[in-house]
Order: structure tokens, then C-alpha cells, then sequence
């Protein structure tokens, strides 16, 4: 009998999967809208999941004008303020947008699951104040 139960209701229960949120970030000399067709692809594919991509500043501009060590923090700061992230997400970074991902999760103890990083060069923040 358990066995018939299981059997009709283990479809149900994992065609609602519930997904980890992700959280795009763009990369220089770019804006959050940047990044629509990854968020896209990801919803059509993870139907129901929460995608945000982040915008620091301006985008674009704020994006080579404000040091690293500042739109770090300001990530920081904008993914802590949004309580659909407060069980974890994983995090997607492009380019410049990987610098930052990265500088992030060393330094701000996120509840980061899975950190992917997309053309990203990885010597990290240290030395490159005004990139």
C-alpha cells in the first residue's frame, strides 16, 4: 500500500520542485538589463525560480568609475536587503561581474551555495583600485 502512495505522489511532490535562486551580475561597461537572456534562459528552464540580476550605481558608467572595493560593498549590501535571498542562492558572475561575485563571497560571508564565474580573470581585487 505505502508503495502505491509513493508511487503517485513522488511525481507530484518533485514536479513542484522548489529551485535555488540565483543572482546574476553583469560586467563592465554594462547594466543589469545585460544580463535578461541568461535570466531568461534560467526561468524557462527552472520554471518558478527567482532570478535577479544586480545594478550597482548606474551600470554602466559606475561600472569603471567606482573602485572595485566599493561596488563590492555595494553588492554586498544590495543582496543582503532582499529576503528572498536570505536561505542561500547561487551567484553568476560575467567579466568585471566576476571580480565582484568573488571579492563578495570572500568578504562578506554570503550564503552563497555555488559561485559561477564567466570570463573572469582570477587574481582577485588586490592591486586594481580603480578597475
Amino acid at each position: 500500500m505505502i508503495f502505491l502512495v509513493l508511487f503517485f505522489l513522488l511525481p507530484i511532490v518533485l514536479s513542484t520542485a522548489i529551485y535555488r535562486p540565483v543572482v546574476l551580475m553583469h560586467g563592465i561597461t554594462s547594466n543589469a538589463d545585460a544580463m535578461n537572456d541568461v535570466a531568461k534562459w534560467i526561468r524557462s528552464t527552472y520554471p518558478g525560480i527567482y532570478v535577479i540580476s544586480i545594478e550597482i550605481g548606474d551600470g554602466k558608467e559606475d561600472s569603471y568609475l567606482l573602485p572595485l572595493d566599493i561596488q563590492v560593498e555595494k553588492f554586498c549590501q544590495t543582496v543582503r536587503s532582499n529576503e528572498n535571498l536570505d536561505q542561500g542562492y547561487n551567484l553568476v558572475g560575467y567579466s568585471q561581474g566576476s571580480i565582484i561575485v568573488r571579492g563578495a563571497v570572500e568578504r562578506c560571508s554570503l550564503p552563497v551555495f555555488n559561485l559561477i564565474t564567466l570570463s573572469g580573470i582570477h587574481q582577485g581585487t588586490f592591486g586594481i583600485p580603480y578597475l
